[in-house]
């Protein structure tokens, strides 16, 4: 791993995101398709709240090396932009490539639940869930597809069971 990636990403982990965005931009001025630094620039911006084209851009050119987790965040940003038919499509394809990536699973819930398909939300949820069976947000996720649902009940037991599992 260079050493300019290396230290952004030494600052990104600590949280001094402009550190961050100044080494993966720098790295990105000798090598223009370093993937890897795309890809983090792209997730910087995004955590830095800067939800635009920018942050879309960066990580967009990231998935010229084809991996599924750069899809999977790829569509993670595409949702958070609200732009849920381009990340649902970005997510099937992440899946398509790593079925057995739970984030991905959630967030496609995320972008059923947004779009009134709670039924398709609840099935990525529940997928997401047997993936990872610790990802607290798809359970907490499920809970709202029940509730969407009109499942109230269940809804319940399953926030009961976030809240169980969390004390």
């Amino acid at each position: 791993m260079s050493t300019l990636l290396a230290e952004a990403m030494n600052h990104h982990r600590s949280g001094r995101l402009d550190e961050a965005e100044r080494g993966y931009r720098s790295l990105l001025a000798v090598q223009p398709d370093h993937s890897d630094a795309l890809h983090l620039l792209g997730v910087a911006l995004c955590q830095k709240g800067r939800k635009s084209r920018r942050s879309d851009g960066s990580t967009r050119r990231s998935t010229r090396a084809r991996d599924a987790a750069y899809h999977a965040a790829l569509g993670e940003v595409l949702r958070e932009l609200g732009r849920h038919r381009e990340a649902a499509e970005v997510l099937a394809k992440a899946l398509g490539a790593r079925p057995n990536l739970a984030t991905a699973h959630n967030n496609l819930g995320l972008v059923h639940l947004r779009e009134k398909r709670a039924d398709q939300a609840l099935a990525s949820f529940e997928r997401a869930i047997r993936l990872r069976t610790g990802l607290t947000t798809a359970r907490i996720n499920r809970g709202e597809a029940l509730q969407a649902l009109g499942l109230w009940d269940e809804a319940a037991a399953a926030y009961l069971e976030c809240w169980s599992r969390a004390g």
